[in-house]
Formats: structure tokens, sequence, C-alpha cells
């Protein structure tokens, strides 16, 4: 769940109501929304916020894409269309 909160003297007070369940602890990410380059308006979730965090990502080096698909070509196995059960499976009797 993502929620904003301003931080007020030494607590995060949050902007919009939320269900918590009382006395449960929870862990919580504070991060600074300008600082993300996330839009500072009330799009929290919205698809410019997601391209934002997109962008934000670190890039991937090209030598981990070309190890990732030498992997994947390396682990590819031939299709078998036969069923695990198919030698248990009794043929029907065709001759009455």
């Amino acid at each position: 769940m993502l929620m904003k909160a301003r931080f007020r003297g030494n607590a995060l007070i949050l902007t919009e109501p939320v269900a918590l369940v009382d006395g449960q602890e929870y862990i919580v990410d504070v991060r600074d929304q300008a600082a993300l380059g996330a839009d500072t308006s009330s799009d929290v979730g919205s698809a410019a916020a997601f391209v934002n965090a997109m962008k934000s990502l670190p890039s991937i080096p090209l030598e981990w894409v070309d190890e990732l698909e030498q992997s994947i070509e390396a682990g590819k196995q031939q299709a078998d269309f036969r069923g695990v059960f198919d030698d248990l499976v009794e043929e029907p009797d065709r001759s009455k």
C-alpha cells in the first residue's frame, strides 16, 4: 500500500484516511516524492507516476541482457506432449 504523508515535528501525518489495524506493526519506506522525480500532485498510482518511476530506475548493462538471453537459449528443452500417466491408461478393446 502506498500512502502520502507530511512530516510535522517528529511524526508522519497521513494526508488521506487509511484502514490499518490498531496496534499492528508496519514497515515504513520513506521517500521524498520530489527527489524521486514523481509528480507531487495527488496522482499517486497514476500512469504518469508509474512512467516517472520507471524513468528513475538505473539502466541495465547490455552484457547482462546478453547473458540472460544466452541462459534462456541454453535452458530451452524440446517440447514433450506425452502425458505423465500415459503408460497407465489401458487401451479400449475394439474387437467387440
